[in-house]
């Protein structure tokens, strides 16, 4: 059975995800990788992801806007440009819940298996302030 890395965050106020993703931006972070970008449509329910080109980024923006409205999960996969590792981002705006997978070259502590979370957790810490999580758990599970 292989490795998954996640990191569970509840918030404690209403997430204003578009910003978030626009911050995310700001730190290096980008929702393109390999000139594409993968993410949940509309009415979706089996997390049945979409990918489509980096020249509908609008669309994808759009998209996410409408499932806010609808209380739909959200899903995006993020790259980081410098640290070259991704992750599929959820949200849940029902609960008020993000879930992060470290899905693509997930950054490991020296000469382990196991997950380095303090780098995930320092470019997180740059968008949301720590006064608004109630909770994270950062986990690998096997």
């Amino acid at each position: 059975m292989g490795l998954q890395s996640s990191i569970d965050i509840k918030l404690i106020n209403n997430f204003g995800l578009i910003q978030f993703i626009e911050s995310l931006s700001l730190h290096q972070w980008s929702l393109i990788h390999d000139d594409s970008i993968l993410y949940l449509p509309k009415n979706d329910i089996d997390f049945n992801w979409n990918s489509v080109k980096k020249e509908d980024y609008d669309l994808v923006l759009n998209t996410i806007k409408i499932k806010l409205t609808k209380k739909e999960t959200i899903g995006v996969s993020m790259y980081h440009l410098d640290i070259k590792s991704g992750f599929l981002f959820h949200y849940f705006p029902q609960t008020n819940k993000i879930m992060i997978l470290l899905t693509y070259n997930r950054i490991k502590i020296s000469n382990t298996k196991f997950t380095d979370f303090t780098i995930y957790l320092k470019e997180i810490y740059k968008i949301i302030s720590q006064d608004e999580i109630e909770y994270i758990v950062c986990q690998d599970t096997y």
